[in-house]
């Protein structure tokens, strides 16, 4: 992406802290084909924007000796560092939960340098996730080879669990702050992460901001958590702005503290099981690891095998490499879908407990009892529903229901991510994501000069809400000027 060459450049960008995997995208100003400058959002990463492991950064982060000094590292390195020094470094994972407490667990002294030791001891799990926050800044950010080198920062937007208690979400808001501290960066909001994922689809979705009051769900299946979020969508949101909250709202949540590592750990068992002759075993971290690529195998070969339209019986094969030897496990899909089913049927108990939470919010009776049968669309998101086990259950649970829902899988590695960083856009404009759909193609937006801009179609009658956006745009920013622009043409007529 390249943004417009302005003398002050400036971008929006949204964080998604996960447990296993955390990213960071921004949203700037592009001009589209027709000359008309729109919002685009893309995940930061190094300039060449080819690595993945620059894009989707691993949680992990490694505190290792060198020279008798602490040093950190983030990501893949943090993995490698945490495997070639033993007792010299420790890999700290699944942490995310513990946001906001101090570490309680110290079992894992006893394996390393005494040194170390003393120099971890007041290490907090908000210092562990602000050291992944400020490697994604680095990637971004922190070289002349840097995507966004000279770059500033107008707004944060940070995502968070949606049971998360106020004082927690605090804590992610402060970290995040300390670590873009170098940019000057002064306000982070939270945005839950299941209205991230929706933002992510707003346009793609636009149908279901107009009309009557309706809800959708959203299942965030991560690493750590699955978290079940009701949200209402408000009547005619295509025609509100202002602030987000009016257009589309949390109104019930569910959650579970069991994620896609509970599976991992039922799948590493049945491998165990399976290779139960080697000498010597694996150690469990090994385990582990072979159980998470051995889940995307699957997952990709189940997709597969669905498009040929052969299910039942088929074999799956994964080939195992260790200590220069080769193994290969077998299991049906059947069999495969018997180790992980005792993690998938849980599903439902977050999903009923989300309905209930906002029957008792929205102050419902008995007789209008919001139930699976009034939720016109779930998106799943969270690297777990890579796994298409995980759509055949929750489309299960409502087909009990009788109601055949319309079920959207978004990118787990991206949707939360570009959500957020829409959500700081939207702020940062004072529009909400109404504006811009209540006509097809048109937008208004603040450029990265930040002068106000309302794009509308030639001849168009504008309605009240742009109208409204206008002398808003206008008492906002008197000393900047408005620009209303009309047409698809480059060659623009300019009307002030």
């Amino acid at each position: 992406m390249e943004f417009n060459d302005y003398k002050r450049k400036s971008i929006s960008i949204g964080i998604d802290l996960g447990t296993t995997y955390s990213s960071m995208a921004y949203t700037g100003i592009q001009m589209s084909g027709y000359g008309v400058p729109i919002p685009k959002t893309k995940i930061a990463t190094d300039k060449t924007g080819t690595r993945v492991e620059h894009q989707f950064v691993p949680s992990d982060v490694c505190a290792y000796l060198e020279g008798g000094e602490l040093q950190w590292a983030v990501g893949a390195k943090a993995r490698e560092k945490a495997a070639q020094l033993g007792s010299n470094a420790h890999l700290y994972q699944d942490y995310k939960s513990l946001i906001g407490e101090s570490f309680l667990d110290r079992e894992y002294e006893a394996e390393l340098k005494p040194e170390l030791v003393s120099l971890l001891k007041d290490v907090t799990p908000d210092k562990v996730a602000q050291k992944v926050v400020e490697y994604l800044y680095h990637l971004a950010f922190g070289s002349e080879e840097a995507e966004l080198y000279g770059y500033c920062i107008d707004s944060v937007s940070v995502s968070a669990p949606a049971l998360w208690p106020e004082d927690r979400k605090r804590h992610v808001e402060n970290l995040v702050k300390s670590a873009l501290e170098p940019a000057g960066v002064k306000t982070v909001r939270t945005i839950e992460e299941p209205v991230a994922a929706l933002y992510h689809q707003i346009k793609t979705a636009a149908h279901l901001l107009k009309g009557p009051a309706k809800h959708v769900m959203v299942i965030d299946y991560g690493g750590g958590t699955c978290d079940v979020a009701v949200v209402r969508i408000e009547q005619d949101a295509d025609k509100l702005q202002a602030d987000s909250e009016k257009v589309a709202y949390v109104t019930g949540r569910g959650s579970m503290s069991r994620g896609g590592l509970k599976i991992d750990q039922r799948i590493a068992d049945k491998m165990r099981y399976l290779l139960r002759e080697l000498t010597p075993q694996p150690s469990d971290s090994w385990y582990m690891r072979e159980s998470e690529k051995l889940k995307i195998k699957y997952s990709d070969q189940i997709r597969d095998i669905r498009a040929e339209q052969y299910l039942t019986g088929a074999q799956l094969s994964y080939e195992i490499d260790l200590d220069g030897a080769s193994y290969t496990t077998t299991m049906t899909i059947d069999e495969f879908r018997e180790v992980i089913m005792p993690e998938l049927s849980l599903l439902e108990k977050p999903i009923v407990a989300a309905l209930e939470y906002a029957n008792d919010i929205e102050g419902r009776d008995e007789k209008n009892k919001l139930t699976r049968a009034e939720i016109c669309h779930v998106f799943l998101a969270g690297g777990t529903n890579l796994l298409l086990l995980v759509k055949d259950e929750v489309k299960g649970v409502f087909e009990e229901a009788d109601n055949p829902v319309a079920i959207t899988d978004l990118d787990p590695r991206k949707a939360i991510a570009y959500g957020a960083a829409l959500h700081a856009f939207y702020y940062d404009t004072g529009m909400g994501v109404g504006i811009g759909l209540t006509l097809q193609e048109n937008i208004w937006l603040k450029d990265i000069l930040g002068i106000g801009i309302l794009v509308a179609g030639k001849g168009t009658r504008l309605p009240f809400t742009y109208r409204h956006a206008v002398r808003t745009a206008k008492r906002k920013m008197t000393e900047i000027g408005v620009a209303l622009y009309r047409g698809p043409s480059r060659l623009m007529a300019k009307n002030k």
